[in-house]
């Protein structure tokens, strides 16, 4: 039987179908990305869903900053760890559902205030449509609540990921090292 995200999946071609027709009314993307009416939701915690959140460890490639990849079992237990907060989106737009395709898992250090993002990934079916830039806005607004003040990240170059080798330069982090295979990032929360 299919999985509620399995069906989504098949939906989606017939969506993005009427999507790229309407994008061929617009000569500005900002003014066809704000068409769209995109609306994100985020879960976090207990209320993820512990086998999208692998499935999008396992199978995202182009959108992965760490290229890390967890099994049910490990996303289960990185859930329920206070040591951690982790986040996932789904995301609609007036044409239907793009379903959870966005996950983020943060490493919270609070002896020290700071954190480290472990994981941050989309899946391609959003790419270009402003939700990264959200999602890092989120994650950062409700890590501040933890106090946190010090936030790293980094970005692992694989063959398949060059697309976001500059995500977090775009928003606002500072590059602390840079090798040819990875760039550690830190950003200052006020």
């Amino acid at each position: 039987s299919l999985t509620k995200e399995d069906k989504l999946r098949s939906r989606s071609y017939e969506q993005e179908e009427k999507r790229s027709l309407a994008k061929k009314k617009y000569f500005n993307i900002d003014e066809y990305i704000k068409s769209l009416n995109i609306r994100v939701f985020y879960e976090q915690g207990k209320k993820i869903s512990v086998r999208r959140a692998s499935q999008l460890c396992q199978r995202t490639n182009q959108f992965n900053l760490t290229t890390k990849r967890y099994n049910e079992e490990q996303i289960k237990k990185i859930s329920r760890d206070k040591k951690f907060f982790i986040s996932t989106i789904s995301v609609k737009d007036d044409y239907g559902e793009y379903g959870i395709t966005g996950l983020a898992i943060v490493k919270l250090k609070p002896q020290s205030n700071s954190a480290e993002i472990d994981t941050f990934l989309m899946s391609c079916r959003i790419i270009g449509r402003g939700v990264e830039t959200s999602f890092i806005n989120w994650i950062i607004k409700k890590i501040k609540k933890h106090n946190i003040y010090n936030l790293r990240s980094y970005y692992k170059k694989t063959e398949k990921n060059t697309l976001v080798k500059n995500f977090y330069e775009q928003n606002q982090f500072k590059i602390l090292s840079n090798s040819k295979t990875k760039k550690n990032y830190q950003l200052k929360l006020k």
